[in-house]
């Protein structure tokens, strides 16, 4: 099968490519004077791993906090408290790692940066299919590569993975691709636990399509017919498959789950309702000592509220220029609520900065803004902290 492109989609790709290349050196670069200026920490797990890698240090901090993990799956496969990373990266890892004779990290940090290649090239297309103005859409870019958290998407985390095959998956789908769009669905489960959420995208495209009438069993079967769209059947299969894994090699299908208390993030495995953990953070800012740890508190408590906001000032837009509330945006919009708010029942907000990125609603809002000075100052604002947080993550400094 050949691929043909036309002038338009090369000189597109091109784009993608400098974009990524230009933003993976802009970061090497603030990397080398983040470890000039800022004290090194790193503490986190495994960090031998990262320490006798034979790569610079501005270079190897990139795979610091989780990457460790990552690179040890990918090495020797899933023990102790790793089942709680999902398996499609690293396994993606190993096997660039053994195509291309290349150390499991350099194979992590290019399946980062050609995803976010993608995540450039294809970003725009999803947004202008579901109806932003090509303007705009490149606005939603710059939002997103100059978000505070954005710096994953260059690292050994799974966000440019995540976010190329959500991004992928609903390009295909809406260009009624029915094949490719379940294949790619089946491995978004298999990147991060939020990837079950998806299914809500093709469950609303879904009910868009069919006649509701005051009649409840045939409403009740349009409903229950929805679960067998073949989208959301391959989501469920991918991530069932990794929970017989897990049964298997571990005894515990849920391992991915009651692993979490073992990474001291305040996560808990016992229902945590919402109220409980706003209560813990206005305690923390009352009473706990003003240091590091109290910033990134506060920093958690801002981006959820901010990325909130933004999430119900979208939900008021579809509203109020009836945009349709089955339509593929409060599709989009129903995921990046999930997304947000999921994390939460786990007691606590850590995260959620990086979390935030794969809401990507906001970015829909926020292109849309009409407010040309409001755009720069958010756009300034971003990246102003964008670069503080990234100097300190490359530091061993946990920021999200």
């Amino acid at each position: 099968m050949k691929f043909y492109f036309n002038e338009y989609e090369k000189n597109s790709l091109i784009f993608a490519f400098t974009g990524a290349l230009f933003f993976l050196f802009l970061h090497l670069l603030i990397s080398y004077f983040a470890t000039l200026f800022i004290p090194y920490l790193g503490i986190f797990s495994y960090t031998e791993v990262i320490t006798d890698l034979h790569f610079p240090d501005f270079v190897k901090r990139l795979g610091n906090f989780d990457g460790p993990h990552y690179l040890k799956i990918a090495d020797a496969g899933y023990e102790r408290n790793a089942p709680a990373f999902f398996p499609l990266y690293p396994m993606l890892i190993k096997i660039v790692s053994n195509l291309f004779g290349l150390p499991l990290f350099l194979s992590g940090i290019l399946i980062s940066f050609f995803c976010l290649t993608g995540i450039i090239y294809l970003f725009p297309r999803l947004l202008q299919k579901i109806g932003l103005k090509k303007s705009e859409t490149m606005i939603s870019l710059v939002m997103l590569l100059s978000f505070p958290t954005s710096f994953f998407l260059i690292t050994i985390y799974t966000e440019a993975l995540f976010l190329l095959l959500l991004i992928s998956t609903l390009i295909l789908f809406y260009d009624k691709k029915k094949s490719p769009s379940t294949i790619a669905s089946f491995f978004l489960p298999l990147t991060r636990f939020i990837g079950i959420f998806a299914s809500i995208l093709f469950f609303i495209d879904f009910l868009n399509k069919k006649q509701f009438k005051n009649n409840f069993n045939s409403n009740i079967h349009n409903v229950l017919k929805s679960f067998l769209q073949p989208q959301i059947v391959a989501i469920s299969l991918g991530f069932f498959s990794y929970m017989t894994y897990l049964y298997i090699v571990k005894n515990d299908p849920f391992a991915f789950f009651t692993t979490q208390t073992d990474f001291s993030a305040g996560r808990q495995t016992d229902l945590i309702l919402f109220p409980q953990v706003i209560y813990r953070y206005l305690k923390i800012f009352f009473t706990a000592e003003m240091n590091f740890q109290y910033f990134v508190a506060f920093l958690e408590f801002m981006f959820f509220g901010l990325t909130s906001l933004c999430l119900f000032l979208e939900l008021r837009k579809i509203h109020f220029h009836k945009i349709g509330y089955l339509s593929p945006r409060m599709g989009i919009l129903l995921f990046s609520i999930f997304n947000l708010f999921i994390p939460t029942f786990t007691g606590t907000l850590s995260s959620i900065p990086r979390y935030s990125l794969l809401s990507i609603s906001i970015f829909i809002f926020l292109g849309e803004m009409k407010n040309n000075i409001l755009k720069k100052f958010v756009i300034a604002f971003f990246m102003l902290l964008h670069i503080i947080l990234f100097m300190f993550f490359i530091q061993g400094y946990f920021v999200s």
